[in-house]
């Protein structure tokens, strides 16, 4: 499998300042008609913390910092599924993604932000539903849906 490259941002120069972690969704998940619905991404790709549960979705934070966050969900079912995807903290959402992109044979939601998080802050990525049916696609690489975290700086 080919890793994307991480690095130290040591100085403050930029990058990476710590723990990083990426799961993925290996086969399809189960449809999704309303919601908003935890995505479990059920294979662990990288997480230097051991902080993601792959049983539950939940990612608990072992070190403070702020973190870039990222997921993309790409949904298996019939295009046109009325849907987002949002990153929750603590049981609050804290940010939506755009509507999805569209290719004719899925659509793709994605969200991404930075967070200034604290240790032991439980962050996780739903899916809502507003119409139709978004069924998460899988597959063995983890290009299609994932979750990802990397602190890229110190506590403000």
């Amino acid at each position: 499998m080919i890793r994307q490259g991480i690095s130290s941002g040591g100085g403050g120069g930029g990058g990476i300042d710590g723990p990083t972690f990426r799961a993925y969704l290996s086969s399809n998940a189960g449809a999704i008609t309303s919601g908003p619905t935890t995505i479990v991404f059920d294979t662990v790709d990288f997480d230097s913390d051991g902080a993601y549960d792959a049983a539950t979705g939940i990612y608990d934070v072992a070190t403070a910092g702020v973190f870039l966050v990222t997921a993309k969900v790409a949904d298996y079912g019939g295009a046109g599924a009325q849907a987002d995807a949002s990153i929750t903290v603590n049981s609050v959402l804290v940010a939506r993604g755009t509507l999805p992109t569209t290719t004719g044979i899925e659509d793709t939601y994605v969200v991404t932000t930075h967070l200034n998080l604290a240790v032991g802050d439980a962050v996780l990525i739903e899916i809502q539903v507003f119409g139709g049916t978004v069924t998460p696609r899988g597959d063995s690489g983890g290009v299609r849906s994932y979750f990802s975290m990397a602190r890229v700086g110190s506590t403000p």
